[in-house]
């Protein structure tokens, strides 16, 4: 029966004729059950074929290697096409350098036992579920060409098949049937899983339909608390943090161009956090903060220029605790003014100095080193003096809290000097004359600071 989820993805007719003449059911033929439309709750079986790598093609639209593609076609100004050669050697690139250590790992794999799992690819030759295993394929092709030259597929329907070719949302669904699955294939990075979402949706699919695949949800309504919560979580650690990175590229004119926050996803988790969960508040902004609602944008806009800046002179730790902070700095009068000064003395770079000496334009994530250098003193200045007034407020609730636990003490129900036996009386004696000398030097220590604040503002 032909599913009506949109129009079907178009065959290109010249690859579909290739595989078919190619593939091949090997020595003893098998058949393998598929998580495609009600394929698998059926029990229905699709042969696995045999068949040569070299009419495999990577697709663009693959959720690991989504910021890949999206960075690229916004650098060269123009969108990959999966037929040419050039372009599956850029896709074999991007999942080459995306995970070197799982790469390895199942490259011993296969070179140990094989190709386990059949690859899912379209009756034209493009990969749905397999394109880490191609790409180890060929790496191993050219050690062992006679050995790896063909992989094990199971193969969409075409044209004249039974349901027709699939869907663009079929295929969406279908690579995200297989991600959710979680069953030691290499995971999405955050920021390529948050792009596969948006991707799905935007294609149709419904993070309700999306989340329906998770394992977690199996059995669950769409209004079962727990499904509520699993989104809740899905819109928290992906969708929220990747409209977040989006305002940060939009800022600096450079949409799209995800490759240049690299290393920086848990900043914007962080920062996305802080917004809703913070700066949205109006209760916060006003009680806590003092900030006003015209504020955001300029505490938002301080926010990326951290995370642009990403290595603070003389503080240590991830970048991500920095912003994890803000709440603090914020509620902290001085360490909010401090902060503040980054509004304003933060310049950018000229622009010759985006060029190098032969007029060639800096990548952009080295344009962001040099913007660095060049800011290094502010932000220097602004954070460590908002820390500084941070551990000073610490410093200051320490000494009152001694002071008053002082008091109690010395209040305590259970002090009574008929208690003390009178060889102790002498001790006890100059112990309080202790205690009175130093809190009359502190209690004159403070009338000072006070007499002090009040004469400079006479003054001013």
């Amino acid at each position: 029966m032909k599913m009506s989820m949109g129009k079907a993805r178009e065959i290109i007719d010249d690859f579909a004729k290739a595989i078919n003449k190619k593939k091949q059911s090997g020595a003893a033929p098998k058949k393998g059950v598929i998580n495609f439309r009600n394929e698998r709750t059926l029990g229905i079986e699709r042969p696995i074929y045999y068949v040569p790598i070299e009419l495999l093609r990577y697709r663009k639209d693959n959720g690991r290697i989504a910021s890949d593609v999206l960075s690229y076609e916004r650098s060269n100004n123009k969108k990959l096409n999966e037929t040419e050669q050039e372009t599956q050697e850029v896709l074999f690139n991007f999942l080459y350098n995306k995970d070197h250590e799982k790469t390895d790992i199942l490259k011993k794999a296969i070179k140990k036992d094989n190709q386990s799992d059949p690859a899912i690819i379209t009756c034209d030759g493009f990969i749905i579920n397999g394109n880490r295993r191609k790409m180890v394929f060929e790496l191993l092709n050219k050690e062992e060409p006679s050995k790896y030259k063909e992989m094990k597929v199971i193969i969409l329907p075409g044209k004249n098949d039974e349901g027709g070719p699939p869907t663009i949302q079929e295929i969406e669904l279908l690579e995200n049937r297989y991600q959710l699955q979680q069953d030691g294939k290499s995971e999405y990075s955050g920021l390529d899983r948050a792009l596969s979402i948006k991707r799905k949706i935007k294609n149709g699919i419904s993070l309700e339909t999306q989340l329906a695949d998770d394992p977690e949800c199996a059995g669950l309504n769409t209004s079962d608390k727990n499904f509520i919560k699993k989104k809740d979580e899905w819109e928290k650690d992906f969708l929220r943090p990747l409209k977040q990175v989006d305002y940060y590229l939009e800022n600096l004119g450079r949409p799209e161009h995800y490759q240049s926050i690299e290393g920086r996803w848990q900043s914007f988790i962080d920062l996305s956090n802080f917004y809703h969960g913070n700066l949205q508040k109006e209760s916060w902004r006003t009680t806590a903060a003092n900030i006003d609602e015209d504020d955001i944008g300029i505490v938002q806009d301080i926010a990326f220029k951290i995370i642009r800046k990403q290595n603070i002179k003389m503080r240590s730790g991830k970048l991500h605790y920095i912003i994890r902070d803000l709440p603090r700095f914020l509620t902290n009068p001085d360490a909010k003014k401090s902060l503040f000064l980054l509004k304003d003395k933060v310049v950018e770079l000229d622009k010759d100095e985006k060029y190098d000496n032969e007029k060639k334009e800096f990548s952009l994530n080295e344009q962001d080193k040099k913007w660095g250098g060049k800011n290094e003193n502010i932000f220097a200045q602004a954070i460590n003096t908002s820390y500084s007034c941070l551990e000073a407020q610490k410093e200051n609730e320490n000494s009152m809290t001694l002071i008053k636990a002082a008091w109690g003490k010395i209040n305590h129900n259970n002090m009574d000097i008929k208690n003390i036996p009178d060889v102790s009386l002498k001790e006890f004696i100059k112990i309080s004359e202790n205690i009175i000398n130093d809190v009359s030097s502190l209690k004159s220590e403070a009338w000072g600071r006070l007499k002090g604040k009040k004469k400079n503002a006479d003054n001013s």
